[in-house]
C-alpha cells in the first residue's frame, strides 16, 4: 500500500521475534502467541491507549519490509518489524495493526478501544478522546 513492500519471513527469521505460532498449534491457541509492540510517542494508538507498550497477539507470515509513502509508525515489534500504521487519505483517518483486535474483543481493554477508535472515526469525531 502506498508504495511499501512485504517481507515474507517474520515468523521464520533467526533474526527476528518469532511473529507466528508453530504450525501443529490448534486454531484458538495459535491466538495465544504474543509479543508486545511499542506505541509511537504522539500516536493515535499511544494516546488513545495512554500506554507505552502493549501485549499484542502475533499470527503473521509477512510484515512491512519499508512503509509506504506518507504512513507513520504506529507500532512496531522489538525486533523492529512495524505492527500498525496510520494516515489520512484526503480527510478519511486509516489506522492499520498487524494483530488481530477482534480475537476475544470482549475480554481485551486494549481491543475495546480500538475499536472505539473506529467508532468515533464513523461518526466523523476525533478519534482520541
Amino acid at each position: 500500500a502506498f508504495g511499501g513492500t512485504l517481507r515474507r519471513d517474520v515468523s521464520e527469521n533467526p533474526d527476528l521475534l518469532r511473529h507466528h505460532a508453530p504450525d501443529e498449534v490448534g486454531f484458538n491457541e495459535m491466538f495465544d502467541h504474543v509479543h508486545d509492540v511499542e506505541l509511537t510517542p504522539g500516536g493515535i494508538l499511544a494516546d488513545a491507549l495512554r500506554q507505552d507498550r502493549i501485549r499484542v497477539n502475533s499470527v503473521h507470515y509477512q510484515g512491512v519490509q519499508r512503509l509506504g509513502e506518507g504512513l507513520s509508525v504506529e507500532a512496531q515489534a522489538d525486533d523492529g518489524v512495524v505492527e500498525a500504521f496510520s494516515t489520512r487519505v484526503n480527510t478519511a483517518p486509516v489506522l492499520a495493526v498487524q494483530w488481530h483486535p477482534e480475537w476475544r474483543t470482549g475480554e481485551n481493554p486494549q481491543s475495546q478501544v480500538f475499536f472505539g477508535i473506529f467508532g468515533r472515526a464513523l461518526r466523523g469525531e476525533p478519534l482520541v478522546s
